[in-house]
């Protein structure tokens, strides 16, 4: 779902001035995290090199249903 909402930017910082204290700190470290970079087009070593990865206890339940599964079958 995506919903688009066309304000000034006047009307924005209206808006923010009115967040209560804890929201706008919120606010504050999301804009200010530094932007992972986007890959160029084609650069699909960078996209991969970027991505989500397993960890070893997510590695070992996959290795062990694949057994199970490799098991079910023979059956």
């Amino acid at each position: 779902m995506e919903l688009r909402v066309d304000i000034g930017f006047e009307q924005l910082i209206h808006m923010v001035k009115q967040l209560p204290r804890k929201q706008l700190d919120k606010l504050l470290s999301e804009v200010n995290k530094p932007s992972q970079p986007v890959a160029k087009k084609g650069d699909l070593k960078s996209l991969l090199l970027s991505g989500p990865t397993f960890s070893d206890e997510q590695l070992q339940a996959v290795y062990k249903t694949r057994e199970a599964l490799t098991k079910w079958r023979a059956k």
